[in-house]
């Protein structure tokens, strides 16, 4: 072997150890990108494992808080609808889920017997709708409503009560608006009952000229 065909074998195990280098660092970059890479997944499996963990514990504790809701607002309507009507009644609400939002369904029982059935509320006269719209309306401004200051106005609250229920409701619209500790507006034309247990009642008629007074009663 001459001087030539040392010089190129040297030549030649040079650049072998230099592109031997060059693989073995660009295998050392590879191994550091997947070992990053690799702790990267993991932390996402983890924050992702976490945000599952997360959402079902914020389901369940949303489906309590609307189970708790659910019993307090059955307590108060049932409450206040037995104190126009009688203990017959009870009102029962049911929770459940349609396309992926929370939805209710209100129930009223009534004891027939020994047993409590549930009822068409159009076939019992006597105002029961309007008495449980007003009693769920009660309940849900006490309980939320907090300091709101704002008075409220009832339009003819007593336009489908039979008049042998009459009194009875427009005493409970008396404990109502106390219970609920706001000015009240009640607009009616019930002359009987309800005038008699407001502060201020006020006779408003149309004039021949068209234009209605109001006249303090």
């Amino acid at each position: 072997m001459n001087m030539i065909d040392h010089y190129q074998l040297r030549q030649r195990i040079n650049e072998k150890s230099r592109q031997i280098s060059a693989a073995k660092a660009k295998k050392e970059l590879l191994e550091a990108t997947l070992t990053q890479k690799t702790e990267h997944l993991a932390q996402l499996n983890t924050d992702v494992e976490k945000a599952i963990i997360a959402r079902e514990l914020l389901s369940k504790a949303t489906e309590s808080a609307r189970e708790d809701g659910k019993k307090i607002l059955e307590a108060a309507v049932t409450e206040i609808v037995q104190m126009v009507f009688d203990s017959n009644y009870e009102v029962e609400i049911a929770l459940s889920t349609r396309a992926n939002n929370p939805a209710a369904d209100v129930y009223i029982k009534k004891k027939i017997g020994a047993n409590h059935e549930l009822i068409n509320v159009e076939n019992e006269g006597g105002g029961l709708r309007d008495v449980i719209s007003l009693a769920f309306f009660v309940a849900v401004t006490r309980l939320v409503g907090g300091d709101n200051g704002a008075f409220i106005t009832f339009d003819e609250p007593t336009k489908a009560v039979s008049k042998g229920k009459a009194e009875s409701v427009a005493m409970a619209f008396e404990r109502l608006t106390s219970y609920l500790n706001k000015q009240s507006i009640i607009i009616t034309h019930e002359r009987e009952y309800l005038p008699n247990l407001v502060q201020n009642v006020y006779l408003v008629e149309q004039g021949p000229d068209g234009i209605s007074k109001a006249e303090e009663l």
